[in-house]
């Protein structure tokens, strides 16, 4: 059973400059086209499915600049956000400053979290844990890290972003398979609780040509924009609508839920 998200309200941040790198590392996040900015509602339902509140102690995986890990600070909880990009974990402190959010960042990869075992009553990641290539060391290290009863969840991009995706190559085309029942149920089959929910959104953009102009910027960063932009026009309009003159694009996605 998929659960329905709307997202109104104004269209994304303009574009900033950054790096092409950057720009595809940080895709979804707060990358130069503002698509963290759209994330804030599907980050806080994530972190309402494993309870996060004061004296909850999270462990954000992958925590690219930190969209996920301000939202768990908000909600009074203990954050330790892990990256293992020192440049963008520098950009992640530096807006949890910002915002005055207690959050301690660590620079490490998913599979050496610097956490004992069993130290968090739970373990998320938005969009990041998905894109790593050895899934099986990531989910392992996922599960050392949780309390007993803890919480394990992250989310993976389905539907039009996992066919964007595919556009784009490089290291991110392993988000779409962790979409897949199959692949989740491999590394997480042996804990006593575990689920794999298909989720939606939708996220509204001034019109088709701002949607594709945001969509097509990571694709940029690998040399691929003309080739999305050639394509996008099509696929988007065939995932979205128009709504009072604004289009509104709808955007699957998986969330897989485990319990140590």
């Amino acid at each position: 059973m998929s659960r329905v998200l709307e997202v109104h309200g104004e269209p994304g941040p303009p574009a900033r400059r950054r790096p092409a790198a950057a720009a595809f590392a940080g895709w979804g996040e707060e990358d130069d086209a503002g698509l963290g900015a759209r994330l804030g509602a599907v980050a806080e339902r994530l972190l309402a499915g494993v309870g996060a509140c004061d004296g909850k102690h999270l462990v954000v995986a992958c925590a690219g600049e930190g969209v996920l890990a301000r939202a768990a600070a908000r909600t009074g909880a203990t954050v330790t956000a892990v990256e293992a990009s020192a440049e963008r974990a520098r950009l992640g402190r530096e807006l949890c400053e910002r915002e005055r959010l207690d959050v301690r960042w660590a620079v490490a990869p998913v599979t050496r979290l610097p956490v004992e075992d069993g130290a968090a009553d739970a373990v998320v990641s938005l969009f990041g844990v998905s894109h790593e290539a050895d899934a099986r060391s990531a989910a392992a290290e996922l599960t050392r890290a949780a309390a007993p009863g803890g919480a394990i969840a992250l989310t993976a991009w389905a539907g039009v972003m996992a066919v964007l995706l595919r556009m784009a190559g490089g290291p991110a085309t392993s988000s779409p398979r962790w979409a897949r029942y199959e692949t989740a149920y491999l590394h997480f089959f042996a804990l006593p609780e575990f689920d794999v929910r298909m989720e939606e959104a939708y996220w509204r953009f001034a019109d088709l040509d701002e949607a594709v102009h945001t969509l097509s910027a990571p694709a940029a960063a690998i040399g691929a924009a003309d080739r999305a932009r050639e394509t996008l026009p099509a696929l988007l309009a065939e995932h979205g609508r128009k709504d009072d003159g604004a289009f509104v694009l709808c955007v699957d996605y998986a969330t897989v839920f485990a319990r140590r």
